[in-house]
């Protein structure tokens, strides 16, 4: 057997061997070589901009004060996992012009994000009437119920995901502006057209630095076994307006025997007695409150709690459930 050294100190294998050697590609034919194999890359490689409109990503959406509203998203990847994202969109009832531009580093699961926007915001905590599930309820039934308000200004958001858990830290400064009722025009209106869409809030006009915490934990996947989740809100704000809150809620589900399941849930928050009236908590509907509608019971302090058995089948699932709550002054 040779010495072990042998083939590394050997003559042939100097690097004017390596010199000598023929190659069997020119220096141009492996950069055409190179540029065939990014072309044969999955488009995720090798991402470019992206476009929302009509019914993609919230773009198009119904209420009392917009109207229809319809809207356009731009999303420009850039290196080093930036991207900056652009929207805009505008009423046709209201005619008002709105838009944000984002700035973000990271993944939709973590990341930060710097953001300035004119927007129209929501006092609920619960409800979302902009999505456009609930647009169509708002354009059908009339039941748009949201506490609105205009929102001018800037924040600097951060987020971090664990395997059970998401913290959000959100501190922006922002100028909030009262909106009117514009329409009344729903669908069912044709049937009883003395019927009429709620007023909006009248919102505090004035100027907030802000701070929000958010701490959002989950366990259990399995619908077979226990699945518990909850969240807490800590929020404050000084400047012109000056306030805070906090609120708590958590929900557990578990089987039960004779193929049901049962579920319970609850919450507790309250705010400051001079807290705005676009940051007081809006309760109602089938998040808080079933047999009510949202922001039908509004105050500056909450607590409610829900209980409910149904079957597990999909096809014909039969609920029965007991809701209470109360809302008051902080």
């Amino acid at each position: 057997m040779p010495p072990t050294d042998s083939i590394i100190n050997s003559p042939e294998l100097s690097e004017a061997t390596v010199d000598r050697a023929p190659t069997a590609f020119s220096d141009s034919e492996i950069d055409d070589l190179k540029g065939e194999l990014e072309d044969l890359l999955p488009s995720q490689a090798r991402p470019g901009p992206e476009w929302a409109y009509g019914l993609r990503e919230g773009m198009t959406r119904y209420n009392r004060i917009e109207g229809l509203s319809l809207g356009t998203s731009g999303t420009l990847p850039l290196p080093n996992r930036f991207s900056v994202r652009v929207e805009g969109r505008i009423g046709t009832v209201d005619r008002e012009p709105r838009a944000e531009l984002t700035f973000y580093r990271g993944e939709p699961d973590g990341g930060w994000a710097l953001t300035g926007y004119r927007r129209l915001d929501l006092g609920s905590d619960w409800a979302r009437p902009l999505e456009f599930t609930r647009s169509v309820n708002n354009l059908l039934g009339g039941h748009d119920q949201g506490a609105f308000f205009d929102a001018y200004g800037g924040d600097i958001s951060l987020v971090s995901t664990g395997r059970a858990s998401r913290r959000t830290l959100r501190l922006f400064f922002e100028e909030h502006r009262t909106v009117s009722k514009h329409t009344d025009f729903y669908l069912q209106r044709a049937i009883s057209p003395d019927d009429y869409m709620p007023e909006n809030i009248t919102a505090l006009k004035d100027s907030v630095f802000e701070g929000e915490i958010e701490l959002r934990g989950h366990r259990g996947v399995d619908p077979a076994g226990l699945m518990l989740s909850g969240r807490i809100v800590l929020e404050g704000g000084t400047d012109d307006l000056e306030y805070w809150r906090w609120l708590t809620s958590g929900t557990l589900s578990h089987p039960l025997p004779f193929r049901l399941v049962g579920a319970v849930e609850g919450g507790l928050g309250m705010a400051a007695a001079d807290t705005p009236v676009q940051r007081h908590f809006y309760l109602g509907g089938p998040k808080t409150f079933r047999g009510t509608l949202t922001g039908d019971l509004t105050g500056s302090a909450f607590w409610f709690g829900r209980t409910e058995v149904a079957n597990d089948l999909a096809a014909a699932s039969v609920v029965v459930f007991s809701d209470f709550a109360w809302v008051g002054r902080g």
